[in-house]
Protein backbone atom coordinates (compact mmCIF):
# COMPACT_ATOMS: atom_id res chain seq x y z
CA UNK A 1 0.00 0.00 0.00
CA UNK A 2 0.99 3.69 -0.35
CA UNK A 3 0.47 4.90 3.62
CA UNK A 4 2.57 1.40 4.60
CA UNK A 5 5.37 2.98 7.06
CA UNK A 6 7.91 0.82 8.19
CA UNK A 7 8.28 -0.22 11.29
CA UNK A 8 11.94 0.66 11.59
CA UNK A 9 10.90 4.21 11.13
CA UNK A 10 8.35 4.31 14.45
CA UNK A 11 10.60 5.88 16.97
CA UNK A 12 11.62 8.29 14.37
CA UNK A 13 8.04 9.00 13.93
CA UNK A 14 6.72 9.31 17.17
CA UNK A 15 8.56 11.99 19.31
CA UNK A 16 8.98 14.16 15.40
CA UNK A 17 4.61 13.72 16.08
CA UNK A 18 4.64 14.56 19.43
CA UNK A 19 6.98 17.83 18.79
CA UNK A 20 6.26 19.27 15.71
CA UNK A 21 2.63 18.62 15.76
CA UNK A 22 1.92 20.76 19.21
CA UNK A 23 4.86 23.85 18.02
CA UNK A 24 3.04 24.23 14.56
CA UNK A 25 -0.11 24.57 16.50
CA UNK A 26 0.98 26.92 19.26
CA UNK A 27 2.73 28.92 16.05
CA UNK A 28 -0.75 29.10 14.56
CA UNK A 29 -2.28 30.68 17.63
CA UNK A 30 0.34 33.08 18.28
CA UNK A 31 0.43 34.08 14.82
CA UNK A 32 -3.42 34.35 14.52
CA UNK A 33 -3.46 36.44 18.14
CA UNK A 34 -1.08 38.81 17.09
CA UNK A 35 -3.00 39.52 13.50
CA UNK A 36 -6.07 40.28 15.85
CA UNK A 37 -4.22 42.43 18.02
CA UNK A 38 -2.77 44.62 15.15
CA UNK A 39 -6.58 44.89 13.53
CA UNK A 40 -7.89 45.90 16.57
CA UNK A 41 -5.59 48.30 17.07
CA UNK A 42 -5.90 49.88 13.76
CA UNK A 43 -9.12 49.55 13.91
CA UNK A 44 -8.81 51.74 17.15
CA UNK A 45 -7.02 54.65 15.44
CA UNK A 46 -8.66 54.53 12.86
CA UNK A 47 -12.53 55.04 14.65
CA UNK A 48 -11.02 57.87 15.95
CA UNK A 49 -13.37 60.36 13.69
CA UNK A 50 -12.27 64.45 14.99
CA UNK A 51 -9.32 63.24 16.67
CA UNK A 52 -7.91 65.71 19.22
CA UNK A 53 -4.22 64.77 20.13
CA UNK A 54 -4.01 67.59 22.60
CA UNK A 55 -6.78 65.86 25.17
CA UNK A 56 -4.20 63.11 25.97
CA UNK A 57 -1.30 66.02 26.35
CA UNK A 58 -3.53 67.96 29.18
CA UNK A 59 -4.41 70.38 26.58
CA UNK A 60 -3.04 72.91 23.90
CA UNK A 61 -2.24 75.28 27.18
CA UNK A 62 0.21 72.55 28.17
CA UNK A 63 1.63 71.72 24.97
CA UNK A 64 5.00 73.90 23.99
CA UNK A 65 6.39 71.95 21.54
CA UNK A 66 5.79 69.19 19.10
CA UNK A 67 8.29 67.14 17.26
CA UNK A 68 7.49 64.44 13.98
CA UNK A 69 9.92 62.15 13.25
CA UNK A 70 9.27 59.48 10.93
CA UNK A 71 7.87 56.87 13.24
CA UNK A 72 7.31 58.86 16.24
CA UNK A 73 5.77 62.32 17.84
CA UNK A 74 8.37 64.38 20.66
CA UNK A 75 5.48 66.67 22.71
CA UNK A 76 7.05 69.24 25.05
CA UNK A 77 4.52 69.77 27.74
CA UNK A 78 4.60 72.40 30.49
CA UNK A 79 3.73 69.95 33.04
CA UNK A 80 3.73 66.26 32.94
CA UNK A 81 1.54 65.64 35.76
CA UNK A 82 -1.54 66.83 33.29
CA UNK A 83 -0.44 64.34 30.38
CA UNK A 84 -2.88 61.19 30.47
CA UNK A 85 -0.77 58.15 29.82
CA UNK A 86 -3.78 55.96 30.55
CA UNK A 87 -5.58 57.13 26.68
CA UNK A 88 -2.16 56.93 25.73
CA UNK A 89 -1.49 53.51 26.92
CA UNK A 90 -4.81 52.11 25.13
CA UNK A 91 -3.45 53.06 21.90
CA UNK A 92 -1.08 50.55 22.51
CA UNK A 93 2.18 52.35 21.41
CA UNK A 94 5.80 52.77 22.69
CA UNK A 95 5.62 55.52 25.11
CA UNK A 96 9.00 56.83 26.88
CA UNK A 97 9.15 60.25 28.82
CA UNK A 98 12.75 62.07 29.33
CA UNK A 99 12.28 65.39 31.70
CA UNK A 100 9.08 66.99 30.06
CA UNK A 101 9.11 65.45 26.48
CA UNK A 102 6.79 62.89 26.35
CA UNK A 103 8.14 60.38 23.10
CA UNK A 104 5.19 58.23 21.67
CA UNK A 105 6.30 55.40 19.45
CA UNK A 106 3.63 54.56 16.70
CA UNK A 107 3.54 55.52 12.50
CA UNK A 108 -0.64 55.46 12.70
CA UNK A 109 -0.30 58.05 15.65
CA UNK A 110 2.17 60.16 13.44
CA UNK A 111 0.00 60.38 10.37
CA UNK A 112 -2.92 61.39 12.61
CA UNK A 113 -1.20 63.89 14.14
CA UNK A 114 0.25 65.25 11.43
CA UNK A 115 -3.49 65.18 9.48
CA UNK A 116 -4.36 67.14 12.63
CA UNK A 117 -1.75 69.92 12.45
CA UNK A 118 -2.22 70.21 8.73
CA UNK A 119 -5.97 71.40 9.03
Amino acid sequence: MFLEIQPQLFPILFPLLCIFVPVIILLFVVLIKKIIKEVKRNRKLQTTTGFDYEVFFGGSENIENIEIKMSRVNVTVKDIDKVDFDKLKELNMGILVVGNVVKCASAEFVSLVENNLNK
